[in-house]
This record gives C-alpha cells, structure tokens and sequence, in this order.
C-alpha cells in the first residue's frame, strides 16, 4: 500500500514520464545521412566505382535541417548534396512513435518525381531525442538541434 510520503515521491515522476511520452516531435532538428557500404553495389569499372564513390562523400557531407511545427507543417533544408540545395515545405501526423510526412513544396513548387503524391514515415525513439528513416542501403538520422 501506497504512503503519502511515497504518493508525493511518484506523483512528480509520473508527471515528468507522461509529458515526454505525450510530447510530440515538434522543434528543430539536425540530421545526417547514414550510409551502409554493404548495401551499395560496386562500380563495374574504376570509373564507375569513382563516382559512386564521389556521390556517396557529397551525400555524407549533406547538411539537413528539419523543423516540426506544432501546427502539422514542416520545412526542411538540404545543402550539400549531389541534388544540389533543397526546400521542402509540407504537413504531417503522428501516431505514437511514428511521423509521416508528405511534401506539398519542393523548391516553392509541388512535388514532382518521387516526391508527388507519396509519403515519408519516420520513427521517434523511445526516449524522443532522435528521429530516423531510411529504406536499403542508408538513413538519415535527425536529433534535436
């Protein structure tokens, strides 16, 4: 059975648990591209293997910005990589421990490509310090900045 002495000493720890876990990932974010070389095929020849290789170091000096806006918008900048500077505008959702986003602007234009009409999920770690998501070969991984 619970004391008060013991009821005052959990009540703060409970408050302090159910606000990290009912915070959502709102604010401003750092990410970086994570590269498994395992996963990326070999050049057919030096050259090839040398840009595959110069694509890979421009990807890994990328720099990523995110912000998460409370009102279900984000934007996000890329600078760095072998697709040049990038902008993205758009909405998104969260669902426990997963965002999903979906881009409305690229470049102050809709999406066009890959980027029209598709979504992107990402996952919160459990302690909500870092967001990830990526497919075959790499991800990127964002923390708070």
């Amino acid at each position: 059975m619970l004391t008060m002495r013991k009821l005052l000493v959990l009540l703060p720890l409970l408050a302090v648990t159910a606000a990290a876990f009912a915070a959502g990932p709102e604010g401003k974010w750092k990410g970086t591209i994570q590269i498994d070389m395992t996963k990326i095929p070999k050049g057919k020849n030096p050259d090839e293997q040398q840009m595959i290789d110069t694509q890979i170091a421009a990807v890994k000096k990328m720099e990523i910005m995110l912000i998460i806006n409370a009102n279900k918008t984000y934007h996000s900048t890329s600078k760095g990589g072998p697709m040049g500077a990038r902008d993205v505008d758009g909405t998104w959702t969260f669902d426990g421990k997963k965002i999903t986003m979906k881009a409305t602007k690229v470049n102050g234009k809709a999406p066009t490509g890959p980027m029209a009409n598709k979504t992107q999920t990402l996952e919160v770690s459990k302690d909500g310090k870092m967001i990830t998501g990526g497919g075959a070969g790499g991800a990127v991984v964002f923390k708070k900045a």
